[in-house]
């Protein structure tokens, strides 16, 4: 939103950082839909959520920081977020995204989540 770039400072990789972690602690269940292709599936990732968070107990989320300086599993969790924000089904997104890093390593992600809009599943 207009006032979500404005409340920090544009570009900046923090801010940036930030929303994606943000967004992976709040939709968990639709990351773990979608494959990363950073080559963490060698450190045993099996998906974008992986990169984000090391494990749900109850209520509290251990997060990694593996994604802290990962400009691809920043860039793969922010594409989901503005694209299912934009009305793409899962389905949509996951092609745009395996055409976009097509020749990168990939975590080979199953979709389990229904490919239609995420408009209503999605916490922001």
């Amino acid at each position: 939103t207009a006032y979500e770039i404005s409340a920090c400072l544009v570009g900046s990789e923090m801010c940036i950082r930030d929303r994606a972690y943000d967004y992976a602690v709040k939709n968990p269940e639709i990351l773990s839909n979608f494959s990363c292709y950073c080559g963490c599936e060698k450190i045993k990732h099996t998906s974008n959520k992986s990169c984000f968070i090391k494990k749900i107990d109850q209520d509290i989320i251990q997060l990694t920081n593996h994604s802290v300086s990962c400009p691809i599993c920043i860039d793969v969790a922010l594409t989901v977020k503005y694209l299912t924000q934009d009305g793409f089904s899962l389905t949509e997104i996951r092609s745009i995204l395996d055409d976009a890093y097509v020749g990168y390593p990939s975590t080979h992600t199953k979709l389990e989540l229904n490919g239609s809009s995420t408009k209503s599943c999605c916490n922001e």
